[in-house]
C-alpha cells in the first residue's frame, strides 16, 4: 500500500528537501571558489591564493576563502555586499537555521519564512556562482574576453553555455578588479 502524506506533512517534507538542496548548493559554490583561488587568482609572485593539497587548507571555511579573495582583489562594493550577505546567509543555513524562531518546520508560517529565506539565498548564490564561473572563463580564454563588446553567443539562446558567454564573463569583469599592490 503506497504511503500518502497529508498536505501539512507534504509541506514539511518539501521544505526539508529545499533546505537540503540549498546545503548542496553551498558545497558547489565552495568548490567553485576554491577552484578560482587555485586557477584564477594569484598573489604578486603568480602563486595560487590557495593550496588545496594542504590538509590545513582543505579544512578552511568559506569565510576564510572569501577573506583571502578580499585581501587580494579590489571588489566592487555591490559584489562585496552580495558576497558578505551570501556568507552570512550560508552560515545561518548551515549553523543556525533550526535554532531560529522565525524559521520553524513545525508550522506553516515558519515554513513560508524558510522558503522566503531560501529564495533570497539562491539569488545571492546565483550572483556569486555566475561571477566565479565568469572568472574561470576569463582565465581559460583571456583573449576572447579581453574586449567584451566582441563576445558572441555561439550556443542556443537560453542554454547554459549561451548564458555563460552572454552573462557570466561580463558579470565578472564588472564586479571585480585586480588590486594594484
Amino acid at each position: 500500500m503506497p504511503v500518502t502524506l497529508e498536505d501539512d506533512e507534504y509541506d514539511i517534507v518539501n521544505t526539508y528537501a529545499l533546505v537540503g538542496l540549498a546545503v548542496h548548493d553551498t558545497q558547489n559554490v565552495e568548490g567553485i571558489l576554491k577552484g578560482s583561488l587555485v586557477l584564477v587568482f594569484k598573489d604578486s609572485q603568480g602563486q595560487p591564493l590557495a593550496d588545496l593539497t594542504d590538509p590545513k587548507t582543505q579544512k578552511q571555511t568559506l569565510g576564510t576563502f572569501i577573506s583571502m579573495l578580499k585581501k587580494k582583489m579590489d571588489l566592487n562594493p555591490q559584489f562585496e555586499e552580495i558576497l558578505t550577505a551570501y556568507l552570512d546567509h550560508r552560515n545561518l543555513l548551515i549553523h543556525r537555521l533550526s535554532d531560529n524562531k522565525i524559521y520553524r518546520f513545525n508550522d506553516a508560517l515558519g515554513r513560508k519564512n524558510i522558503r522566503a529565506f531560501l529564495n533570497l539565498f539562491w539569488n545571492e548564490r546565483d550572483v556569486v556562482a555566475k561571477t566565479l564561473v565568469g572568472f574561470m572563463m576569463l582565465w581559460a580564454d583571456p583573449e576572447k574576453y579581453a574586449d567584451l563588446s566582441k563576445v558572441r553567443v555561439r550556443h542556443p539562446e537560453g542554454s547554459w553555455l549561451g548564458d555563460a558567454e552572454r552573462i557570466f564573463a561580463p558579470h565578472a569583469t564588472s564586479l571585480i578588479r585586480k588590486k594594484l599592490s
